[in-house]
């Protein structure tokens, strides 16, 4: 049974950010994390898998810091900017805002009214 103040923050609709590394034999690694805890980073070959692993980590990474009293963020709005990234990723679906990027910088595109934007690093 999840203890209520961690099931609390679960249920918060922090967003969370995408990053792609090209490793040297082509594959890719996605990195996803939450943009208002730093540190908060779960690694896989794909999206989903990064996204599962971080799903799967968030309960007992947010029972820590309730047990060492750290105060806890509101919900970072929407645009999010992290120094060396643009973009965004859905915190209410979970679904990537992104199809793609040219020339290092990210796509932009209006779908059901909601501004999508891939996370492509910049510098």
């Amino acid at each position: 049974m999840t203890d209520p103040a961690v099931q609390e923050l679960l249920d918060r609709d922090y967003p969370m950010f995408v990053s792609v590394e090209k490793r040297l034999d082509g594959r890719e690694l996605y990195a996803v994390g939450l943009i208002d805890f730093p540190g908060c980073i779960a690694q896989g070959a794909t999206i989903d898998e990064a996204r599962e692993k971080l799903d799967a980590a968030k309960p007992a990474f947010f029972k820590k810091l309730l047990d060492l009293g750290v105060k806890i963020p509101k919900q970072t709005s929407l645009p999010a900017i992290i120094p060396g990234y643009v973009g965004f990723y859905d915190p209410a679906t979970g679904a990537s805002l992104a199809t793609g990027s040219a020339a290092g910088k990210p796509r932009a595109e209006v779908q059901d009214g909601s501004l999508k934007v891939r996370m492509v690093q910049t510098a």
